[in-house]
């Protein structure tokens, strides 16, 4: 399932996702320098009280991530997953494409996304080749590209 599009309210994605995958979500306190935690045994996700809306939508989404895998504790690998499962939810080749067109300068576009500036970043490590091809030849038609790799 991928929501991300213009006719959607972007701040509502992530909470359309967590109704979709069943889990509840919750404000509440959560260890400090944590945004949000998701919590297995009760498929439910706990935010942090008073996140602003980019924060609450890009953490919801990467606790999500977690859920959709099903994992249980914290690993790096897990943790890399989850970014990535929560920037591909976010973000479309064609929405970063033309939200480029205007913005270029990784913070504004982020921005004009309505994701945080490391979601960007994960998605855009996240793209394989082809993709990075039809994102180029998307800022720049009038270019000529050859083959990568």
């Amino acid at each position: 399932m991928h929501l991300t599009n213009y006719r959607t309210k972007p701040e509502n994605v992530a909470d359309h996702m967590a109704e979709h995958l069943g889990v509840k979500v919750k404000t509440a306190p959560v260890p400090p320098g944590w945004w949000g935690l998701y919590d297995h045994p009760r498929r439910t996700v706990v935010l942090r009280p008073n996140l602003a809306p980019i924060q609450r939508r890009c953490t919801l989404m990467h606790e999500l991530g977690h859920a959709y895998y099903g994992h249980e504790g914290v690993t790096g690998k897990q943790e890399l997953q989850a970014n990535r499962w929560a920037a591909r939810q976010l973000l479309t080749l064609d929405d970063v494409a033309r939200a480029a067109r205007i913005e270029t300068r990784c913070a504004a576009l982020a921005h004009d996304l309505q994701v945080l500036p490391s979601t960007l970043d994960v998605f855009m490590d996240s793209l394989c080749d082809d993709e990075l091809q039809a994102l180029a030849m998307a800022l720049h038609p009038s270019r000529e590209y050859s083959a990568v790799g």
